[in-house]
């Protein structure tokens, strides 16, 4: 068997590709060939949106699967790892390593795992997380984005980790650039020409919003403007 990625595999796609060569080469010291090529002859393990993927019509959305949701599929010998998005399908070679072997990501520093015999498992799962984003304020994570993935929660990068696409980038693709980041709610690429008077300004840029805007004297939401921060932040809590 080989490991299948995309030919136009993203960086998170191709990282999940080696982690399944090294969690499997670490527990049956058997290494498998990663290839963006399909033979027909050749059984695989496909990892992301790969030709297999389509050939056997597989499509999965990501409101279905809540963003991050994965399948894991034998399919005539071929054991298939996707997700909505491609760090779906990285959540997807984590699980079947724990329900598979047994590995277990217990810290950053331990991971628990035990030499086994390689088989290719009858194997058919669909996991969906129940909330779409997740994180935890617990230190080990903020130290380690890796681990924090291995345990399928989302990773916050600081400003000196911009490689963060080979975990499917972290919080800040759904949520924010890092931090409570009020400006990933109301974006001043979208606001900012037409409507300035939404954010502070310093030097040209937009350091934050204008939290005032759209509120009467009575702190409630001015109904009589169409649009205002007030209204944007409403909606996004709603």
């Amino acid at each position: 068997m080989k490991i299948l990625i995309p030919c136009n595999s993203t960086r998170c796609e191709r990282f999940a590709a080696q982690e399944f060569q090294s969690l499997l080469e670490r527990i049956t010291k058997i290494k498998l060939a990663i290839t963006p090529f399909y033979e027909e002859k050749e059984k695989y393990f496909s990892i992301g949106a790969t030709k297999l993927l389509k050939q056997y019509n597989l499509k999965l959305d990501e409101k279905e699967y809540n963003l991050d949701g994965f399948i894991i599929k034998n399919i005539q010998g071929n054991i298939v790892l996707s997700g909505a998005r491609d760090r779906g399908t990285l959540y997807a070679v984590y699980d079947y390593f724990e329900r598979v072997y047994g590995v277990r990501f217990l810290t950053k520093d331990c991971t628990v795992l035990n030499d086994a015999e390689f088989y290719v498992p009858d194997i058919d799962i669909k996991s969906i997380p129940d909330f779409a984003i997740r994180n935890n304020r617990v230190y080990g994570y903020y130290e380690s984005p890796l681990f924090c993935t291995r345990s399928r929660s989302t990773p916050i990068f600081n400003y000196a980790q911009d490689n963060s696409d080979y975990l499917g980038y972290g919080l800040k693709r759904d949520y924010c650039d890092y931090g409570h980041n009020t400006l990933s709610i109301v974006n001043p690429e979208v606001y900012g020409k037409d409507h300035p008077e939404f954010f502070v300004w310093k030097e040209g840029q937009a350091v934050d919003i204008c939290w005032s805007n759209g509120f009467t004297e009575n702190f409630e939401v001015d109904e009589s403007v169409e649009i205002s921060v007030a209204k944007i932040v409403f909606k996004w809590i709603i």
